[in-house]
Formats: structure tokens, C-alpha cells, sequence
């Protein structure tokens, strides 16, 4: 007798590749792509790097003694319509000069921070702004840039952020005239000009004082809890004793002031083990929560997230906490969250006197995920010697871009750009899974937003097949595509966009939604199709 069953499968049109974390072969060479600025011999270390709205990709880093910037096509070939060859050099002092961290402006152009040394090796933030085209923005500081300090000899910048309305928090770690026997959390703010906010902190400068131990910010973020309240959450590390260091979260009012709404006082410190603790990445959730990423008893992976008030998360591992030892020493540099709140950290890994890039991926609730590469993690060797992932940033198509450097046989260092294809949730087309049968509509990114947002939707392809032994029969239930509207409401009902209107075939798209002629506020966007409708809610901040 025959046995028939029906069940109902979800056909992606997408042409991904099914191995997870594989380099993307139409991006540079193999996926990679080695950036020199110099003769042969020449030392060029990548330090970090964004995504433009086009998908040209932005790398940072320092050649000898100055600061270096490159910019990327889509395909990974250098951008001629950008400085000179797709390349930008530039001179600050004299002693040299480190960028830590860069950041496009809606305006497309491009902030840059770090820091510079004179000659008495005296040290200062400095935050350059180019426009797009990678000449240096007059309009910003007089000469495009800002050199400043807080008092002391020891003034490094490592993270920035920019705020809705435009103004650049830049943060680090200072000694000033006060307490100059060890370093502090260290912020500062200035106008879209380039010049010091005098409504932040004072004179448009922060310090953090660790009952005068020593403490350092890596990461700089801003957290928005609702459309008229947004916080400034610091991340680093505190040496509250000798031989010892924990991480450190501070959370600041958009003034400045310490937030006592979270943990004591405004501050947080955790102890993942006994020695060094150090954090080296941040990202704040879409719910709130604060992720960070770093190392613990110097070479093992340490991650740790927490709830808005800055408890630890007990969803989290348990604890909030995640501790992992992997075969061999590693240093972690960055974290990203995928689109389904998977974790991956980069960083590198070392092997003897070598080290390659390296990937790791957790779940959201901070378990290893073993389906990712080998036991969870995967290295990328591109020279027999020292591979380092520093930076790195998700693509709108949901392909992994990791910026880093490489060096030589010789000792000599080059920027490198690679690329993975990232594909959870993702499948080839034929290929089946038991994923719901269901329309998916995302949250969009960013979200608040100023005046541009993403907008993400999956449209599945239903259909229904009759298995009678061991023959298969595909019956579709739809063999034409799907009507789709996407549209945006104000907070009282009113249409204010229609962002899709039009018949799609299976697949996942994504659409750019322009505020630019709307006012501030709560906004509805709804996706419809046939009886499925969804929607979600999003915040325009001028």
C-alpha cells in the first residue's frame, strides 16, 4: 500500500553558498584584498573601518608614521574617484600618529579619530573629518582637525560616536594636572564645526574617576530608551589593584553627568576572573541590553552582557557571563550581531609565532555555536606570519566585512580587507527546510534614524509536496509571485510612504526609507501580503 503524506516546505530564491562563514569569491582575490601605501618594505597597519550607504567600504590605519585611508568598490578594487588611487595620507605631528576608530556622517563624510604625539612624545586626540571625496574638510576645526588634550601628557582616543543631531563624542583614556599619577576614562564632545561643546561635561570634557585607579574607555556608544532619552555608555576596563583588571561599563547623561540610574552611580564593574580583564568591543542590542566582548587571563575569549539598569543578564549563559578557551592563545578586537542575534567576535589566533584572523560565533544566549566553522570558531591565514581582524561590519546584503592588517615574511605590514558570506537562516533554491511558513518583517537599522533607515522582508515561497514512496511530486500551491506592500504611518494612522507596492518573488529584500521632508517622531510601517500583515514601530530623531 501506499503510504501519502503532505508537508509544507519554504523555497528561498537565493543563490547562497550552504557552507557556513566561507570567504566571498567575487570580492577581491579569493575574498581578500591587501592594501599597500608605500614602496615594498613599507609598514601600514589597518586599525578599523565602516560601510558606506553604498556599500563602498572605508579602512583606516597608519602608514609609518601617519595616518592612512583607503576606500573600496563593491568588488573590493581600489575607489579612483577617492584621493589619490582610492588612497589618502595625512600628517598630524611630528611624533606619529594611530586612528582607533572611523565613522561615516549621513552627509557622507568621514570622521575619523585616534591619536598623535609631538616631539617630547607627549600624546593628544585628534579627530579629523574628510569629505567624500577624501580631501581634508576645512569647515571642521579651521583645517579639518582637532588636537586636543585634558591637561596631562597622556591623551589617547580609541572609539566615537556620533549623535543624532550631529555632534561627535570621541572617547579614550587621559592623565590630567589633577591626578597625574595614573590614567583616566576620558570623553569629550564637539559641535558638527569641530569645536568643543561647551553644554557637555566641562568645557565639553569628561573624566571618570576610579577612586584614582587607573581605567581606560575602548568602545563608545549611545543608547536610546525612548525619543527624548538617550544615554552614552562607556566601555572598558578599571585596575582596581595592583596586577589586577576588570571590565568597566559608565553610563552618562547626554550632559555628562554620571547616570545614577545605572548600576552605582553610574558605573559597573565585573570581575571575569582573577587577571585581566579587559573589554574590546560593545554593541547595545535592539532591546537595550549591552553586549561586550573582550579577554580574560590574557589570551581567553571573555564576553558579558547586561540588562538597561546594568545588571548582569542571567539569560545570558546563566550568569551573564561567557568565558571561553580555545586550542590556542587568542585576542579579541570586535563584536557584530547578525540579523537572527547570533554573536560573532573577531579577533586573531595565535599558532607558535604565527597568527591568523579569527571568527567565533555564539548563540543569542551565549552558547557556542558548533555549526559555525570547527567547534564553533574558524581561523584565515593569509601570510606565514601575523593576520590580525580588527573591525568589522555587517553589509546590508548580510555579507561579514573584517578590516585588519597582514604582515610579511620580512616584517613589512599591509591593510586587508576580506570578506565572508554569513548565511544562517539562508538557503539555496530547492533547498529544503523546516523553517515556518511565514512573511518576515524586520526591525529596521538604524533605528532612531536621521533621515535614512533599512528596512529588511523575507517573502517565502510556499509550496506543497506529495511524497508516494520513494517518489516525489512537487505540487506548488502558487506558481505566480506575491503581492507586497510595504507602507509607512505617522503615530495618528496617516500614510506617509509607500515603500513597495508590486508583485515579488520569493526572496529577501531590503529598501531604504528617506525622512528628510518628515518631522521627528514615532513611525508605523506595516508589510502586507494577501492575509499576512505585520508591523513594527521606528524613530526619526533630527
Amino acid at each position: 500500500m501506499k503510504k501519502i503524506f503532505l508537508f509544507l516546505t519554504i523555497v528561498i530564491n537565493l543563490n547562497l553558498y550552504s557552507q557556513e562563514g566561507v570567504l566571498d569569491p567575487i570580492f577581491g582575490v579569493n575574498g581578500i584584498v591587501n592594501i599597500g601605501f608605500g614602496v615594498f618594505g613599507s609598514y601600514d597597519i589597518g586599525t578599523c573601518m565602516d560601510i558606506q550607504s553604498d556599500g563602498k567600504i572605508v579602512v583606516a590605519g597608519y602608514s609609518e608614521d601617519k595616518i592612512a585611508l583607503a576606500r573600496l568598490n563593491t568588488d573590493g578594487t581600489l575607489d579612483n574617484t577617492f584621493g589619490s588611487g582610492g588612497k589618502i595620507i595625512t600628517y598630524v605631528y611630528s611624533g606619529g600618529s594611530i586612528p582607533a576608530d572611523i565613522q561615516i556622517q549621513n552627509d557622507g563624510k568621514i570622521i575619523v579619530v585616534g591619536y598623535t604625539y609631538d616631539n617630547n612624545g607627549d600624546s593628544y586626540f585628534v579627530v579629523l573629518r574628510y569629505n567624500s571625496d577624501g580631501t581634508i574638510d576645512n569647515t571642521f576645526s579651521d583645517d579639518g582637525k582637532f588636537i586636543g588634550d585634558f591637561g596631562g601628557s597622556h591623551n589617547t582616543a580609541h572609539s566615537l560616536a556620533i549623535q543624532i543631531d550631529g555632534k561627535i563624542l570621541v572617547a579614550g583614556e587621559a592623565s590630567s594636572t589633577a591626578i597625574v599619577s595614573t590614567v583616566q576614562m576620558a570623553v569629550l564632545r564637539l559641535n558638527t564645526n569641530g569645536t568643543l561643546d561647551n553644554n557637555f561635561g566641562t568645557s565639553g570634557k569628561v573624566l571618570i574617576n576610579f577612586s584614582n585607579s587607573s581605567s581606560s574607555i575602548s568602545s563608545i556608544a549611545i543608547k536610546t530608551v525612548n525619543l527624548f532619552n538617550q544615554k552614552i555608555i562607556l566601555a572598558g576596563n578599571v585596575d582596581p589593584t595592583s596586577g589586577s583588571r576588570d571590565f568597566a561599563l559608565v553610563q552618562l547623561t547626554l550632559s555628562g553627568t554620571l547616570d545614577n540610574s545605572f548600576g552605582a552611580g553610574g558605573i559597573v564593574t565585573t570581575a571575569i576572573s582573577s587577571d585581566h580583564d579587559a573589554i574590546t568591543g560593545l554593541k547595545i542590542q535592539s532591546d537595550g541590553k549591552i553586549l561586550v566582548v573582550g579577554s580574560t587571563d590574557f589570551f581567553k575569549i571573555a564576553l558579558a552582557r547586561y540588562n538597561e539598569d546594568g545588571s548582569l543578564d542571567n539569560t545570558f549563559s546563566g550568569d551573564g557571563k561567557v568565558v571561553t578557551t580555545l586550542s590556542e592563545n587568542v585576542r579579541i578586537s570586535d563584536v557584530v550581531i547578525q540579523s537572527n542575534n547570533k554573536i560573532i567576535v573577531i579577533g586573531n589566533y595565535f599558532i607558535g609565532y604565527q597568527s591568523d584572523i579569527l571568527l567565533v560565533r555564539y548563540s543569542s544566549s551565549g552558547a557556542l555555536d558548533y555549526s559555525f566553522g570547527t567547534n564553533g570558531y574558524l581561523t584565515t591565514s593569509i601570510s606565514d606570519t601575523t593576520d590580525d581582524g580588527v573591525s568589522a561590519k555587517f553589509q546590508s546584503d548580510g555579507k561579514l566585512v573584517v578590516a585588519g592588517y597582514s604582515f610579511d615574511g620580512f616584517g613589512y605590514g599591509d591593510f586587508v580587507v576580506l570578506r565572508y558570506i554569513i548565511s544562517s537562516n539562508l538557503v539555496s533554491v530547492g533547498e529544503e527546510t523546516e523553517l515556518p511558513t511565514e512573511f518576515r518583517l524586520e526591525q529596521n537599522y538604524p533605528n532612531p534614524f536621521n533621515p535614512t533607515t533599512k528596512i529588511k522582508f523575507r517573502v517565502p515561497n510556499v509550496i506543497l509536496r506529495q511524497a508516494q514512496d520513494d517518489n516525489d511530486v512537487t505540487l506548488s500551491l502558487s506558481e505566480s509571485d506575491q503581492m507586497i506592500t510595504l507602507k509607512v504611518y505617522d503615530i495618528l494612522g496617516n500614510e506617509v510612504a509607500t515603500l513597495v507596492d508590486e508583485y515579488k518573488e520569493a526572496g529577501t529584500y531590503e529598501v531604504e526609507f528617506n525622512a528628510i521632508k518628515l518631522s521627528s517622531g514615532t513611525y508605523f510601517y506595516r508589510l502586507t501580503a494577501g492575509d499576512f500583515t505585520e508591523t513594527k514601530k521606528m524613530i526619526l530623531l533630527k
